[in-house]
């Protein structure tokens, strides 16, 4: 672990407790052995600020889940806990592999932005479909959730696109699966939570920088209100 852990040195990361909230972004700045019981457990890894702006603190041993940038396999990511944070840089030891598909759950980030959407099976060559306008709310590496006055069914494929998430972000389009439908009591937008089908892995990578993006901003915003 420590070899694709050290292709991060100097790259950007994101640290979020396991509730999945933002705690900070950082770079990683040193690999470290340290002395421990177990083999899974000798790694730490320290963080310093990507804008020399001071970090924020953080608990004692509060687990913490690492997202690195920047090797030459892509994004991965990482668990610790937390064992110094101050102003200058923050130390994560006790280091331990977390699994894709644990990766793709907890990358969830609030949106506001409009985008189209058709149902696949609409589809024909006999006639056009016409595409109905969607609302995202939040957005992960998993899924979608989007809200329209469209009528979908729990399993419909969905095609989405012209989903622009930032002002800096391509148009993001997919297809993806209706996982759960949410009907407000009195009438009006349909909530839709779905799962994406088929994300392939650049478009997976482009999606979390935007994602990472996002993130970034919200914590800039947090730090002005302090």
């Amino acid at each position: 672990m420590k070899d694709f852990i050290s292709q991060h040195l100097s790259s950007l990361c994101e640290v979020r407790d396991m509730e999945n909230e933002l705690l900070t972004t950082g770079r990683i700045f040193k690999v470290l052995e340290v002395d421990s019981n177990t083999e899974e457990s000798r790694l730490a890894v320290e963080i310093v600020s990507p804008d020399f702006e001071p970090l924020p603190a953080a608990p004692y041993d509060l687990p913490v889940k690492i997202i690195l940038f920047g090797g030459t396999h892509g994004l991965r990511v990482i668990g610790g806990h937390v064992y110094i944070a101050n102003k200058v840089f923050w130390r994560i030891n006790k280091i331990r592999n977390i699994s894709d598909l644990e990766r793709r759950d907890f990358f969830r980030v609030k949106v506001n932005a409009a985008g189209k959407a058709y149902r696949q099976s609409d589809v024909s060559f006999e006639e056009e479909h016409e595409p109905v306008p969607i609302k995202v709310i939040d957005i992960s590496l998993s899924g979608i959730l989007f809200r329209t006055e469209a009528s979908f069914q729990i399993d419909d494929l969905i095609h989405i696109f012209d989903i622009q998430l930032c002002d800096d972000s391509p148009a993001f389009s997919t297809l993806c699966t209706v996982r759960r439908i949410e009907r407000r009591p009195r009438g009006g937008d349909i909530l839709y939570g779905c799962s994406f089908v088929d994300l392939s892995e650049k478009d997976e990578d482009a999606l979390f920088s935007t994602i990472f993006k996002l993130h970034r901003l919200e914590l800039q915003k947090r730090r002005k209100r302090l």
